[in-house]
């Protein structure tokens, strides 16, 4: 993902891709083949979501060429955190480690009342990503950190692992070199007191760090809701099942959670933590899962 100028709009190239692209047209893929062979799509352009706002994203965006890509966002995940936010029984911190450019957070508060939300806190490793970030969610109330995050503070890099090249599936990797990447945890982001907390994780397979690193924080506030990504090539890669973040989360206080598969849609319990995750799914496909306390 790159930002290298920005332009007010999506340029007529672009939109000549997208428009055979979502009409069902051949050659609309392949333009945009030769397009980012040509270094054309490492620029930005402004999108409008849903309520009409507008979010700065690359063209190269994961998406950003289907008319529809706000629409299915992660949509019923989404939804269910932003009803679970409202339910807390105080404005929430809504933290959100792996920010990207924006898309999720701003996604979320247009569907959570503004008197539900005392601040957001967003995390971004990617320095093209955090330079979007900064824009996408200026305003008041809002602290942005360039970093990431796990249960400890220091340094670390971003590493690509084997089954994809991309930047949205790089993952941290600790370093003792002081001019890497700087790490922190959520317990060192200077939550208000007394405020619940709203915390969504993307990290590409740090999730149960970023949950020991956010022990105090989430043991401190009145309620808690938390929306992780379940991924089973991740999964594979660390050695580290997802039941273990049901399981964190519910060792802090009693909790409830659902599963929703972004693929298919479908939502399902998963009612065994003592059994693997995966293994209560009908297949291995990666999942949003939202915990809320009780």
């Amino acid at each position: 993902m790159t930002s290298s100028s920005t332009c007010i709009a999506p340029p007529w190239w672009f939109e000549i891709a997208t428009r055979r692209i979502n009409s069902g047209k051949r050659g609309g893929w392949a333009l945009l083949k030769v397009l980012q062979a040509l270094g054309l799509l490492n620029r930005s352009a402004a999108f409008r979501l849903p309520d009409e706002s507008e979010i700065i994203l690359p063209l190269n965006w994961p998406g950003a060429q289907m008319r529809d890509v706000f629409e299915q966002y992660e949509p019923d995940a989404l939804a269910h955190f932003a009803r679970a936010i409202a339910a807390l029984p105080s404005p929430a911190a809504v933290i959100d480690c792996g920010a990207d450019v924006g898309v999720f957070c701003r996604l979320l508060l247009s569907k959570v009342p503004a008197e539900k939300v005392d601040r957001v806190l967003a995390v971004e490793p990617n320095d093209r990503s955090f330079a979007l970030l900064r824009h996408n969610l200026s305003g008041d109330n809002r602290a942005l950190f360039f970093g990431a995050v796990s249960d400890r503070a220091g340094f670390g890099r971003l590493v690509a692992p084997d089954y994809s090249d991309g930047d949205h599936a790089k993952y941290l990797e600790i370093s003792d070199v002081e001019t890497d990447l700087p790490v922190f945890t959520i317990d060192e982001l200077g939550v208000t007191p007394g405020s619940a907390i709203a915390l969504k994780i993307d990290v590409e397979g740090a999730e149960l760090d970023v949950l020991r690193g956010a022990a105090a924080t989430l043991r401190a506030a009145p309620g808690f809701v938390v929306q992780i990504e379940a991924h089973p090539d991740v999964a594979k890669r660390t050695g580290v099942d997802p039941i273990e973040f049901l399981r964190f989360c519910n060792s802090i206080k009693p909790c409830k959670w659902r599963a929703y598969v972004e693929k298919t849609r479908q939502s399902f319990d998963i009612p065994n933590l003592d059994a693997p995750f995966f293994t209560q799914l009908p297949t291995d496909q990666i999942c949003d899962v939202v915990i809320a306390s009780q």
